[in-house]
């Protein structure tokens, strides 16, 4: 039986992590296991965690959603370079 390829950007990285491991932390729908897409979901989960957290430590909507953002384009750029994407 052959087995699926997980796509997170952790088992990318050589992490022993499996894209369900990461759908049940994160409260993803299922449909994206074993798909790149997976690190869109993740990223727009930690998004809205990271505006939050900003937002409570006193900075404003823009500062929060600049800020947010920034990590964001990050962590995409590396899963693209981890995926070969460039």
């Amino acid at each position: 039986m052959m087995q699926e390829k997980n796509y997170n950007r952790l088992a990318l990285q050589g992490w022993k992590i499996t894209d369900e491991e990461i759908i049940k932390k994160y409260n993803i729908d299922p449909i994206h296991a074993n798909t790149p897409q997976i690190n869109d979901e993740i990223l727009n989960v930690i998004y809205k965690k990271d505006y939050e957290t900003f937002k409570k430590d006193g900075l404003s909507e823009e500062e929060a959603a600049r800020l947010a953002k920034d990590l964001k384009l990050e962590a995409e750029h590396e899963i693209k370079l981890l995926l070969g994407d460039y």
